[in-house]
């Protein structure tokens, strides 16, 4: 089994969303679009009531629920057994789910056919109560979309019982995780594991009862403490009949004690320590193993195992998280990854990787790709989903995507905005994420990303290409919303040029110097036209276009400029204020009645 749709109505930021959730699905966006608020509602139709914090007003979207405001989440479970619900008696019968049929596009239907597969709907509602001050909940078979209002006196809702939970499997690994109980028996989680798997070692636990409550050496007995417990004694037989001596023990001498006091330590070469004084990246490769081993232990009786996974690269090294995550997919059911890390979204297929915006009205998911690629697909396809995945999907999990009109200029501008990241405010990398854009498919690029999720500016040339662009750009379908053209002939090596300029002459000679006696760099004209010439050996011209190795040195010796590394904060500043829809004196607006703003940079 598995959980085919999501909808989500008064949760948090999302007033309003509607999710499509593959077998395996990757959610990536931008800091506060929801993605953690998708795995929390699925915790709260699906799971545990420990999975989540208590409820409270912030959990309303606004945070100040009306008595008549209703928060909402409701699950589609499909992928049972078998296609006929009779075979299913626990979840499809009277006064149990009522049996829907979902298609390939997700629409949920009466009856079943050929491209259409078993559902049921199971729903979660909230509350808040004015004059108890306490969040109301129920959890109830969703089966009549008529029903806004769970909780109005005329609707009779049923109860899920609960063992349909344990039998649908629903587990997560979350953001908050602790030292506390991770992997001892203060953990329901470990403490199934144990009795799943292993069972517990009861003999030996109470083997070990037994040991504390009769140590060999006891503390009382010690010198330093021997004549102040005789004292107690004496005064005790003295005072009471049982005669009652004082002791001290490790803990309170039942087996729930001993389990309780088991903690966690692990050994090296050099010490062992408890696990509370290790790095937190072991706590957050316990937490997953242990989940890996629930997997395990239901997969091999047979039973459903959805896993939920909440930024699951925090702490561990980019090798761990690929392999871990991989090896959830492979046992899980269905995995759900809400996640950070552009290396971990590209581990899953293109098509399982899902965009998620919000606005004030509604959140949304679009996939990354839409079907898998095929012969048809051109060479621009398959560097935006293949290739280049990664940094695409890195630039995805920003506030705007800038699309330049070429790989160089990506590579420029990442390497500009490091030098003024201490300097511009809002820093560059905050607002922007900088696709590689190949071949000058800047109009392709725009539209592909366009359609997936707003926030797309371009960025293009000051030449007769870069006007074509323009106007390209703003004819699109999905257009975006804003173009920006460099000075009229420049290109993004003028630019450079342009920062270079505020060092002067002492610059200049450092760079020459850098450069080495193969190349004349005396000015920054001739600077300029080396950046912008690429190799071409059959003509046997040489330039610096694709020297990544010379671009560093350019760059390595501005920073020891400060003129320079003003201009470049100034030009990170202006493209940011673009972003965000504000003035920059060196933005100029050419364009107020057009339907795309079109901005000129403007370095004088």
């Amino acid at each position: 089994m598995r959980v085919a749709k999501l909808l989500i109505e008064g949760f948090r930021g999302i007033l309003s969303g509607d999710f499509v959730l593959h077998q395996k699905t990757a959610i990536i966006g931008s800091n506060g679009c929801g993605k953690s608020t998708i795995v929390d509602a699925l915790s709260l139709v699906l799971g545990k009531s420990r999975m989540v914090r208590n409820l409270t007003e912030h959990d309303f979207t606004g945070s100040c629920p009306q008595p008549a405001d209703r928060l909402r989440i409701l699950a589609t479970i499909t992928d049972f057994s078998s296609e006929e619900p009779s075979d299913h008696p626990d979840w499809f019968r009277m006064g149990r789910a009522v049996p829907k049929w979902i298609d390939a596009t997700g629409a949920l239907h009466s009856s079943p056919a050929n491209d259409r597969r078993l559902a049921g709907q199971l729903g979660f509602a909230a509350r808040f109560d004015h004059t108890e001050l306490t969040v109301e909940t129920v959890r109830y078979f969703h089966d009549d979309d008529e029903v806004k209002d769970p909780f109005a006196d005329d609707v009779m809702l049923t109860p899920i019982p609960i063992r349909l939970f344990d039998e649908l499997g629903y587990f997560v690994l979350p953001t908050r995780r602790t030292w506390e109980g991770v992997t001892s028996f203060n953990s329901e989680l470990f403490r199934r594991i144990i009795s799943d798997v292993a069972g517990i070692p009861a003999s030996e636990i109470l083997q070990q009862r037994d040991d504390l409550r009769a140590p060999a050496r006891p503390i009382e007995e010690s010198a330093a403490m021997a004549d102040l417990v005789q004292r107690l004694d004496a005064k005790l037989a003295s005072l009471m009949v049982q005669k009652p001596r004082f002791r001290l023990r490790v803990t309170s001498g039942d087996s729930e004690a001993v389990l309780q006091a088991l903690l966690p330590h692990y050994t090296t070469a050099n010490a062992t320590l408890p696990a509370s004084r290790q790095g937190m990246g072991l706590v957050s490769l316990q937490s997953l193993l242990l989940l890996l081993e629930v997997g395990r232990s239901r997969k091999n009786m047979g039973l459903p195992f959805i896993l939920a996974l909440e930024e699951p690269e925090l702490h561990l090294a980019p090798g761990v998280q690929v392999r871990l995550v991989s090896e959830a997919a492979q046992i899980a059911d269905q995995v759900i990854c809400a996640t950070h890390s552009p290396r971990v979204a590209a581990s899953f297929a293109p098509t399982d990787v899902f965009v998620m915006t919000a606005s004030n009205s509604s959140a949304s998911t679009m996939p990354f790709l839409t079907k898998p690629l095929d012969a048809t697909a051109t060479n621009n396809d398959r560097k935006l989903f293949v290739q280049n995945r990664a940094r695409v999907l890195d630039a995805l999990m920003h506030p705007v995507v800038l699309v330049p009109e070429g790989r160089f200029d990506a590579e420029w501008l990442t390497r500009l905005a490091d030098i003024a990241e201490s300097t511009s405010a809002p820093p560059f990398a905050t607002v922007y994420g900088v696709v590689p854009t190949e071949n000058a498919s800047v109009a392709f690029t725009t539209q592909v990303l366009r359609r997936m999720r707003p926030g797309v500016v371009a960025l293009v040339d000051g030449d007769a290409n870069g006007d074509t662009y323009v106007s390209d750009l703003s004819t699109l379908t999905a257009r975006p919303e804003a173009i920006v053209q460099w000075p009229t002939h420049w290109a993004i090596e003028n630019v450079v040029g342009w920062i270079v300029e505020g060092g002067g002459a002492p610059l200049m000679v450092q760079i020459q110097t850098g450069l080495g006696s193969s190349w004349k760099a005396n000015t920054i004209a001739e600077l300029v036209t080396l950046l912008r010439t690429p190799n071409d050996l059959e003509a046997k011209v040489f330039g610096l276009k694709e020297d990544i190795v010379a671009h560093d040195a350019i760059l390595d010796a501005i920073r020891q400029f400060p003129a320079c590394v003003g201009r470049v904060s100034e030009l990170c500043e202006c493209l940011v204020r673009v972003a965000l829809g504000e003035a920059h004196p060196r933005a100029v607006l050419t364009n107020s009645a057009a339907t795309v703003k079109h901005f000129r940079f403007n370095p004088s």
